[in-house]
């Protein structure tokens, strides 16, 4: 993520508070990640959890969207952005 902040960084240095601006730039494209990688996790904890030995009528439900939606197509967008490539400076 270093390489976020050193890419504005140099992209605004001929603006006036250049400083600012590009941490700026910076806590947003970070917010927007964090918030991302957070609601991932609670989601696959969720849908990993749901549909395990209780009987209740949404178990076996949970646990075919689990087996045959979740792990096929879901898991791996989630995987593949937790090793995001932050480009060249």
């Amino acid at each position: 993520m270093h390489v976020f902040l050193a890419r504005y960084l140099t992209q605004d240095r001929g603006v006036q508070h250049w400083p600012e601006k590009a941490l700026q730039k910076y806590v947003e494209q970070r917010r927007w990640r964090v918030a991302w990688i957070v609601a991932c996790a609670w989601y696959s904890g969720r849908v990993q959890h749901s549909g395990g030995t209780c009987k209740e009528w949404w178990s076996g439900a949970a646990r075919w969207f689990r087996d045959r939606v979740f792990y096929k197509f879901i898991f791996p967008r989630i995987v593949d952005s937790l090793y995001f490539d932050c480009g060249n400076i």
